[in-house]
């Protein structure tokens, strides 16, 4: 049975890809401060779901603004560039105490560094950003996650080659001993959407490859206890045949994933659900429709408003998303 969303407050700032919970009743958001130069760069604010009010992390903005550089992606349409590109926030990962984040910074060719800082702005650590040597490309972005005890983070590193992009390896360092690190090698590991790490210390990976014809999403999980690589491969079979994925996020424990679902044969609406890591257990908690409107922020003219940026609360308790440019949540018993 479908729950009832609950709206809990209009965000003047837009909701970017980057945010998070750091308590039931705080939001972590990252708001773009102009271009300053190039595209600009972020800052880090607290958003009270109570009033709305937003605080402005002054010491950690003081220490780390000139690291928190911007990423472009900009628009095209009949062969013009339009400056209206969307300009997101570097992809930051948030320690399961929510306490320390970590990202990489990435605005300088040829000098990529990751950025290890405590939310209060009195620890800062960087260290540099490694490419795979046998990579046919550089300058690859990797993708930071955060080891269940809070205190270890992993960069997972891209490479590409034999036409395909690929991560082959993890460095994990450790914010209580900074020079400690060590490495776990992938072996013919595809690329996919990183969803964080599970209660097995697993990083979840959901392809994007997946079967329209028998609606299954194919998933990997990666062991980080082991030097030796130790993954497993699996598919999850979604509730509908006609259903296709539009995100996914994992639960604090790690036990459990939320999907937004659509279908691939219509487009007005979209599904929120509930699964365990492994896909027993689909519960839809609610359906949210399509909307279409005039925009004039929109190179288009028109935007389309459908449920995006998919979170869990830090207790587990609700599932969150933005929505017309406002923050909602669903109830989950589990």
């Amino acid at each position: 049975m479908a729950n009832e969303p609950e709206h809990l407050l209009h965000l003047s700032t837009p909701l970017e890809a980057e945010h998070f919970w750091v308590t039931e009743d705080r939001l972590l958001l990252a708001r773009h401060l102009g271009k300053e130069e190039g595209l600009g760069r972020f800052e880090l604010l607290l958003v009270s779901i109570a009033d709305g009010t937003l605080t402005p992390l002054e010491t950690f903005n003081r220490q780390c603004k000139e690291s928190m550089n911007c990423l472009g992606v900009h628009v095209t349409l009949k062969g013009h560039l339009h400056d209206r590109g969307f300009r997101l926030p570097p992809g930051i990962a948030l320690s399961p105490d929510g306490k320390w984040i970590t990202w990489n910074d990435s605005v300088r060719i040829g000098a990529f560094k990751w950025i290890v800082a405590s939310l209060d702005g009195e620890e800062k650590l960087i260290y540099p950003h490694e490419d795979d040597p046998e990579s046919e490309a550089s300058d690859l972005r990797g993708i930071p996650v955060w080891l269940r005890d809070g205190h270890q983070w992993a960069a997972i590193i891209h490479s590409y080659h034999a036409n395909k992009y690929w991560y082959t390896y993890a460095k994990i360092r450790d914010v209580h001993d900074p020079e400690r690190e060590r490495i776990i090698r992938f072996l013919n590991l595809n690329d996919g959407l990183i969803l964080g790490v599970s209660a097995a210390n697993e990083v979840v990976i959901r392809h994007s490859r997946m079967s329209l014809e028998s609606a299954t999403a194919e998933f990997t999980a990666v062991s980080l206890e082991s030097e030796e690589t130790a993954y497993r491969r699996y598919p999850i079979k979604l509730p509908h045949d006609d259903h296709e994925v539009f995100q996914t996020a994992l639960s604090p424990d790690g036990r459990l994933v939320a999907w937004i679902l659509g279908y691939h044969r219509r487009r007005r609406e979209s599904e929120i659900w509930v699964s365990g890591l492994d896909g027993d257990g689909f519960r839809r908690l609610a359906v949210i429709p399509t909307v279409t409107e005039v925009s004039n922020e929109s190179p288009t003219g028109k935007v389309c408003h459908s449920p995006r940026y998919l979170r869990w609360t830090p207790g587990g308790g609700h599932v969150s998303y933005g929505y017309k440019r406002s923050l909602w949540r669903i109830p989950f018993d589990s």
